[in-house]
């Protein structure tokens, strides 16, 4: 865990600014191209979804800013290794938060976590003290063009929030709309396109 200096470091005064705004979170929509993400999870057997939310992890957790959390008062760059995903089942109407600590492989990331998806009887999981690296969540049933998330009213709630909607084809391709949803005080949009960029790049390796 590493301990950021307020007095030294280089993103000071944009955090000390935005520190002032009631609700400092925003949000952008953007387009990915999953078509190698699709493939991988049917040839491989595993969940689309929990391989996505892999993949997105696996490139915010190398982006520095997007692992700050505040600890006694103090904010520290630390592993936050459990994704939160919203699951329903078929033929269900609520959904429940199905916590998954990661793995660094995703086929044994996503085989663990349909077996605590299934193993799950209530709305939240029984990890204890879980250090979330982020909330992920999915509109299948319908397209949208913007997201947004409830939120806690604490200014110092840096949990990303990732959303995506119904797969669309178009010739032949995969495509999703996402919704990336952030405190403004840490992460900026040029952060934001390093996370896009990554998430990318991970895709098109995808073998």
């Amino acid at each position: 865990m590493k301990v950021i200096n307020l007095k030294t470091w280089e993103r000071k005064d944009f955090y000390n600014c935005f520190k002032k705004d009631l609700v400092p979170m925003y949000g952008i929509t953007t387009k990915f191209d999953v078509t190698n993400v699709y493939n991988f999870a049917k040839q491989n057997g595993i969940s689309f979804y929990f391989a996505l939310g892999h993949i997105f992890y696996s490139a915010l957790k190398d982006v520095e800013e997007f692992n700050i959390r505040v600890v006694k008062r103090k904010l520290v760059v630390m592993e936050n290794n459990v994704l939160s995903f919203t699951c329903i089942k078929p033929n269900e109407t609520m959904f429940k938060f199905v916590d998954v600590e990661y793995d660094a492989d995703i086929v044994k990331f996503c085989e663990n976590a349909r077996k605590v998806e299934q193993n799950q009887t209530g709305l939240f999981g029984n990890l204890k003290n879980p250090k979330y690296g982020v909330f992920f969540s999915c509109t299948p049933w319908f397209e949208f063009s913007a997201m947004t998330n409830p939120r806690s009213k604490s200014k110092n709630d840096f949990i990303p929030r990732i959303v995506w909607d119904k797969i669309k084809t178009e010739n032949g391709k995969k495509f999703l709309n996402v919704s990336i949803e952030v405190n403004h005080r840490i992460i900026d949009g040029l952060l934001i396109s390093k996370l896009i960029a990554n998430t990318k790049q991970l895709i098109a390796n995808l073998k």
